[in-house]
């Protein structure tokens, strides 16, 4: 009787889950939209997606659209769930691709910063402990993996070490290290120079030791991440920040500059860059894209581009200029840079436009717009009912 009662209770529960899914999936009556080219080379575009929400239902549904068309939150399995958690950094840079070229050494790798490619060889270096290197080698001629740990002369009280960019220069191997000094809570950056073949330390050397110099006022630092490192740079932007209150449970400030330094791996020279503008601009935005720095500015009109390189010394100011109304839009939202593109995401009305231009020179290469999948009629609702705020660049493998 137990056996029977058993397989009852397992063929009701198979039907609660049934039709629940097809009672759900009935339900599911969300529009279809999808990212269209007006003009130019779609392939320019199969990298953009627009993400916010859709709020035509009793609860607002977090929704992504592409050129394939969109892709709501509720609608992802466990499996998608499970294979979005990595994504972030599989759809960054080349690194899928490597995934799928070197599924065996790329296992486990996950730190974007961390890694290093050129024709011979793909590196993987990362803080093995609180003061050791470890680094991967992957000779791509032969499929060869060695490793080495390199013990490093300055400890940290972290729990790890943080690597944010690795060079090859001929022989050498060179690893940016962000770490604090034992028994002083602020991070700093640390250049480390190994033997490329065996590991062994050649120099260290601490990059930046900036101190505040004016009363009220604090400094912080960052580099700017280089997708294309073999230049033998690092970019530092040092803003100034103006304390407004300061207390116990209370903070505030406001910056007032910001100054960019390049630093050489080769010679270790840390040198003052020019900056673009005549008077500071809180709202400028920096990248290092090769061997140039690019200075981004835009509000809702219009969007300009200044650059300077890094290996000439050659400043151009404002050499792109474009505005929305080029494009038939009311307003800029955002813009990002990737891989020597512009994608500007702009507006007009409840319609979400893009476009993707040549970093060189600012030329259009494509410009799409999200369009409602369904019946003429709906269009104008179910547009309202959409709201897309933010712009990613998705590196798909095919």
């Amino acid at each position: 009787m137990k056996r029977y009662l058993l397989s009852i209770v397992l063929s009701v529960c198979v039907l609660g889950i049934l039709c629940t899914y097809y009672v759900y999936g009935s339900a599911d009556q969300l529009p279809e939209y999808k990212l269209t080219t007006i003009q130019g080379d779609p392939k320019e575009g199969a990298e953009i997606e627009l993400s916010g929400h859709y709020s035509g239902t009793k609860r607002t549904e977090p929704i992504i659209v592409d050129g394939a068309g969109s892709h709501y939150r509720s609608r992802e399995t466990l499996r998608d769930e499970i294979l979005s958690a990595r994504s972030w950094v599989y759809n960054a840079g080349n690194i899928g691709q490597w995934v799928q070229d070197h599924r065996q050494f790329m296992r486990g790798k996950d730190q974007l910063e961390g890694f290093y490619k050129d024709e011979e060889w793909l590196i993987y270096a990362t803080g093995a402990s609180r003061s050791e290197l470890k680094v991967e080698r992957l000779h791509l001629g032969t499929d060869k993996v060695t490793q080495y740990t390199t013990k490093l002369p300055v400890q940290t009280d972290n729990d790890y070490i943080n690597v944010v960019d690795v060079q090859r220069i001929n022989d050498q191997l060179h690893v940016l290290v962000r770490q604090n000094t034992k028994g002083t809570p602020y991070l700093q950056y640390f250049h480390y120079v190994l033997n490329f073949d065996s590991g062994a330390l050649i120099r260290s050397e601490q990059i930046t030791h900036w101190n505040k110099t004016k009363k009220d006022v604090e400094l912080e630092f960052y580099h700017l991440y280089n997708s294309e490192s073999q230049n033998g740079y690092v970019v530092f932007v040092v803003p100034e920040n103006k304390i407004i209150s300061k207390s116990e449970n209370s903070y505030s400030s406001e910056q007032i500059a910001a100054h960019l330094y390049m630093y050489s791996y080769p010679s270790g020279k840390l040198t003052a860059l020019p900056d673009p503008k005549q008077q500071f601009d809180p709202n400028v935005n920096y990248y290092h894209e090769g061997d140039q720095v690019i200075y981004k500015t835009n509000d809702k009109s219009t969007l300009t581009l200044s650059r300077y390189n890094l290996a000439t010394g050659k400043e151009e100011r404002d050499y792109v200029s474009i505005k929305a109304s080029q494009f038939g839009a009311n307003e800029i939202q955002s813009a990002i840079l990737s891989d020597h593109r512009i994608y500007v995401h702009m507006r007009k009305g409840t319609t979400y436009l893009v476009t993707t231009l040549d970093l060189s020179d600012g030329r259009a290469l494509y410009v799409g717009e999200v369009s409602y999948e369904g019946p003429e009629a709906e269009r104008e609702k179910e547009m309202k009912l959409l709201q897309l705020y933010s712009l990613n660049i998705n590196k798909r493998v095919s």
